[in-house]
Order: structure tokens, then C-alpha cells, then sequence
């Protein structure tokens, strides 16, 4: 009497179920690098002329404590890296990539007004407390889970 066993077949279902998850997660962190990108360019409204100051007459649309669109190069410089760190494991950073960027987040001690611009920390308070980044990842996951199929 012989047995036989679908152990090879499961094995295969199951290493393929695995690389929908991995793959899953890795669309849901560049989906998240997107989002959070656009949110933090959303952050830079306004703008003023290069030479003048933020209260001077030709000031269009600022916001108090947001950072205003001069040259448009700040908002350029504004992406985002996704890593593989191991199997399902994915580290998305955004950030601005100019020098100046750090002064307007954090303020600038040479700066007399003692003034900052942040957009990184509310951009991580909007993606925190909307559940962005969470319901990319439940979405993508559910997908993977419910995809058909073994190749």
C-alpha cells in the first residue's frame, strides 16, 4: 500500500503565496514613498520673491510657519528611497535633499526671528494620524492574500 502526499505541491503554493506577500509589500512601500512624497511638496504654499523677505508686499499665498515656494528648489529636491531590508521588510525614507532644508524644519540660529518652516513633521503627523501609510499596506496585503494561482 502506497501513500502519497500533495507535500510538494503545498511547498510550491506556499513559495509562491510568499513572493505575492514580499512583492505586496514592496508596491505598498513605494506607494507609501509616493503619498508621503506629495503630502510634504503640499506643505511648501506660497510664495515670494528671491531677495525679498517673507513680509515683504509682493508675498503671494504665504502661510504663517510653512515654507514658501522662491525658487522651487526645495520642493524638487523632495523624494523618496525604498530599501529591502529582508523578506517583507521594506524602509521608505522621504525627505528634501537641500542644504537649506534642515534650517527651515528646525529654524536656523543666525536667523534673528528665531523663525522655522517645518513640512517634514507635519507631513508625518498627516500621514500618522489619517492611517495613510497603514491602509496602503492592508490593501496591498489583502490583495496578495486573495490573488489566485501557483506558477
Amino acid at each position: 500500500m502506497g501513500i502519497e502526499t500533495n507535500i510538494d505541491v503545498t511547498k510550491r503554493a506556499l513559495l509562491f503565496k510568499r513572493k505575492q506577500l514580499d512583492e505586496a509589500v514592496q508596491a505598498a512601500s513605494r506607494s507609501v514613498g509616493s503619498l508621503t512624497t506629495r503630502t510634504m511638496k503640499q506643505q511648501i504654499v506660497g510664495a515670494h520673491l528671491i531677495g525679498t523677505s517673507r513680509r515683504a508686499g509682493e508675498n503671494r499665498g504665504i502661510v504663517a510657519g510653512k515654507p514658501s515656494n522662491v525658487t522651487g528648489n526645495l520642493r524638487r529636491s523632495i523624494r523618496s528611497k525604498t530599501r529591502q531590508t529582508g523578506f517583507g521588510k521594506y524602509t521608505v525614507v522621504t525627505g528634501a535633499y537641500m542644504v537649506y532644508a534642515r534650517s527651515l524644519e528646525f529654524g536656523n540660529p543666525l536667523w534673528h526671528t528665531n523663525a522655522r518652516y517645518p513640512f517634514v513633521e507635519p507631513t508625518a503627523k498627516l500621514m500618522s494620524e489619517n492611517d495613510k501609510a497603514r491602509n496602503q499596506y492592508i490593501k496591498a496585503m489583502r490583495r496578495a492574500l486573495t490573488k489566485r494561482g501557483v506558477s
